[in-house]
């Protein structure tokens, strides 16, 4: 059995690299339709890092006036952008500082996000075989051809923006929960591994924020997500999962003031908090005066945008997770944890949409990638309606 299912995971990566080396090869100059306009952005930022110099803007991009609603007059008419986190420009630079600022260096820096999101997706994989699907080795290979050839990872894990960082964040986080339900405080043995847990989430909450805002409410739910799904027979085996998230809150908190810190250093603490409130409370104010933007109708575009990422919609994710959850061998606490722990990945990837629903209503072709929580959560269900160990 073992050996059926490392050949079928072989094969699966190896088709997945293959395909993905081909794409870069044949596309890499120029990706279609995958953020391409945040991308041409990053490209340029990352140019301009390598002529200025880094700490000539004190590590802001420099994209030309994309500031317009700033509130902040001096940033409105800036070229250096202070909106969204600068973190796959610094990437993209760092490559072409070493290779040159060319498009082939941009072009084979496809291969970052790739390796990043592939190696998550090991992690995930190694994890989940031992503590989600432990009694369904031949779960993996498929789940690892489900996770690897959507449509929202297969190609979008090549964009040189933010998407597939996040997403290898994403998954990280949820391994990072699992793991963490089977410690517990009192075990002096777990407790390096317990506090570099700790310091593993708050990285992952500050960088996610640094490679694509959009993200953050996902990867903050994803360590709770996971230590609801993992197998533990202690009923308060979510609790360290519980605080991983609180961390990962801490590092998107932590990341936000780092970037706020470097819009002051070029500009000034005035302009900085102008540009930074002003323009969350004039894109919130936006949302809420916008009457021809419905919460609930933008639920529902959302539902069906993400079944051209997932091959399924958010809604029948929803109804197909909790289908699963109830049909489980799973009974009692093991089953409401698996509900909970969906309808907290979907309530996660659904927050930007009605917290933001004006700017969610302008990215219905990129937003729904972040639904890869709920995905997955589906994909670990689904492994498990038989052989699971009775809680």
């Amino acid at each position: 059995m073992k050996n059926i299912t490392r050949i079928a995971l072989g094969f699966v990566f190896v088709i997945f690299l293959v395909k993905s080396f081909d794409y870069v090869v044949r596309h890499g100059d120029r990706l279609h339709d995958q953020d391409t306009g945040s991308e041409d952005n990053t490209i340029t930022a990352a140019r301009n890092f390598v002529q200025d110099g880094f700490f000539k803007s004190c590590g802001l991009p420099k994209y030309g006036r994309y500031n317009l609603d700033s509130a902040s007059k001096t940033i409105a008419e800036s070229d250096y952008y202070t909106h969204y986190f600068p973190g796959p420009d610094y990437v993209l630079a760092t490559t072409s500082a070493v290779f040159g600022a060319h498009f082939k260096t941009a072009q084979w820096s496809r291969l970052v996000p790739l390796f990043t999101f592939f190696l998550a997706v090991l992690f995930f994989l190694w994890v989940g075989a031992r503590s989600l699907w432990p009694n369904q080795p031949l779960a993996t290979p498929w789940i690892a051809a489900f996770i690897l050839f959507a449509p929202a990872n297969r190609n979008w894990v090549l964009n040189l923006h933010g998407h597939g960082y996040v997403s290898a964040y994403t998954l990280a986080a949820l391994s990072l929960g699992v793991l963490a339900a089977s410690w517990t405080w009192s075990n002096r043995k777990n407790h390096f591994s317990i506090y570099g847990s700790m310091v593993g989430a708050f990285l992952l909450g500050f960088a996610s924020n640094y490679m694509l805002l959009t993200n953050a409410f996902v990867v903050c739910a994803a360590p709770l997500v996971g230590g609801l799904l993992a197998h533990s027979p202690n009923r308060k085996a979510w609790q360290l999962p519980f605080w991983l998230s609180f961390v990962v809150g801490l590092g998107l908190v932590a990341a936000f003031f780092v970037h706020l810190y470097q819009i002051a250093c070029l500009f000034s603490w005035k302009d900085a908090l102008a540009d930074q409130l002003g323009t969350l409370s004039a894109r919130v104010q936006k949302s809420h005066a916008a009457a021809p933007i419905s919460r609930i109708r933008l639920l529902g575009q959302y539902s069906d945008q993400v079944f051209g990422f997932y091959g399924l919609s958010a809604k029948a994710m929803a109804l197909l997770g909790l289908f699963l959850a109830w049909i489980s061998s799973a009974s009692g606490i093991g089953r409401k944890r698996q509900i909970a722990a969906l309808a907290l990945a979907i309530l996660a990837a659904y927050a930007w949409v009605l917290v933001l629903p004006s700017h969610a209503s302008g990215h219905l072709h990129v937003n729904p990638r972040i639904f890869l929580l709920p995905f997955v959560c589906v994909l670990v269900l689904l492994a498990r309606i038989t052989g699971v160990s009775k809680k």
